[in-house]
């Protein structure tokens, strides 16, 4: 029984539900021929990446460096995660009103994989050849997801995600700066691999990526708004109760963070947790991570893996994330905050769920870790 509950857990997936995704499932007796359809290219979309292709965990360097990266200005940092710098003429398109987009070909792997998309900043000409470069620079979350269960080495599911992120746009039109996008797709397709086919056309994953933008022409860069990093990264062991500081330089307006937080690895994939946000002191958030992830028809399309699969199954009972989901972050609204020094605890200590066991009310310390992303957006005071 334990063998079973073991096993039924490690397949326990989950993500809060995005609203803007929709979906082209091959059916599982056709052939996988045209899975790469016609793309919506708005008249000033900037595209990120061409067939960006994700690879297995466990590969070596002599493997993956030797396949193809058809984006420009493109940097594979590894199997799974690329970097690429926008140029001034792409920084001079984006308008007011953008969005991320990305086009997701998922071919073979039958687990849940993290799957992230960040930018960041850093000064104008600075170098970047690998991620010690850029690891200890602030990233603001763009679209964080998880991949879906897809079992076949021949066919493709076809998966759009989209999110507004005009929140951003002043930051990504930054003229003092060099902004990179970073986007990440976890893969292990190693089970269907075979030396009869190149090592270069055995992904995990393909994508598609775009910021779409829907205003014509060159939006001057007025600097009215604020952006604050606070946090992308995962939380681990001990990390229960977490306080930072951070600085404001000017007064903030209309202030809120844009948090995304889910639990992977070990029993945090299968747990649920009171997340408490408080700012200088005073809570400002305070709400149990436990989603529903409805309609099942919807999930069952988009994992069809899980669906068919006779021991497998995305529909586990107790879940903070949804299967082939998107993150969606949550925006809590912090109001005016004055120049200078602030501080904030985020505490995730007390456990909701576990397994199949909803009320739980006990503090758990973290066994996996929790994928989470702070940022602080507000505009100037006047």
């Amino acid at each position: 029984m334990k063998k079973v509950l073991f096993f039924i857990f490690a397949m326990a997936v989950v993500v809060l539900s995005c609203k803007r995704i929709s979906m082209e499932a091959v059916e599982p007796e056709k052939e996988a021929q045209g899975t790469r359809q016609q793309l919506e290219i708005v008249p000033n979309s900037i595209q990120i990446a061409d067939q960006a292709a994700f690879y297995g965990f466990y590969t070596s360097e002599d493997q993956w460096g030797k396949c193809s990266i058809l984006s420009p200005n493109t940097i594979r940092i590894s199997q799974t995660n690329y970097v690429r710098k926008l140029t001034e003429e792409e920084k001079n398109k984006i308008g007011d009103s953008i969005s991320f987009r990305i086009e997701l070909y998922a071919a073979y792997d039958e687990w849940d994989r993290n799957a992230n998309s960040w930018y960041f900043k850093l000064p104008k000409g600075t170098s970047i050849t690998k991620d010690t470069d850029f690891k200890s620079i602030g990233r603001f979350p763009l679209i964080i997801y998880t991949t879906p269960y897809f079992y076949y080495k021949d066919r493709f599911n076809h998966i759009t995600y989209q999110r507004n992120i005009s929140a951003y746009a002043q930051d990504l039109r930054d003229p003092k700066s060099d902004i990179y996008i970073q986007y990440e797709v976890g893969a292990n397709p190693q089970k269907y691999k075979t030396d009869s086919i190149p090592y270069c056309d055995q992904p995990g994953f393909k994508a598609d990526l775009f910021i779409d933008t829907k205003d014509a022409g060159t939006i001057a860069n007025q600097e009215k708004d604020i952006y604050v990093p606070l946090i992308s990264r995962n939380l681990q062991k001990g990390e229960e109760k977490l306080s930072f500081s951070f600085e404001l330089k000017e007064d903030l307006e209309n202030g809120y963070i844009l948090y995304t937080s889910s639990g992977h690895g070990d029993l945090e994939e299968a747990r649920t947790r009171q997340h408490s946000l408080s700012l200088d002191d005073k809570v400002v958030s305070n709400f149990d991570s436990k989603i529903s992830c409805k309609p099942y028809d919807y999930y069952d399309k988009i994992n069809p893996h899980g669906r068919i699969c006779p021991t497998c199954t995305w529909r586990y009972p107790t879940r903070n994330w949804c299967q082939g989901g998107e993150i969606v972050p949550r925006r809590i609204n912090i109001g005016n905050l004055s120049k200078g020094q602030h501080t904030l605890l985020l505490n995730v200590e007390k456990l909701t769920g576990e397994l199949e066991i909803t009320g739980v009310n006990r503090v758990a310390e973290l066994k996996g870790y929790l994928s989470t992303n702070m940022v602080i957006i507000g505009s100037k005071k006047n």
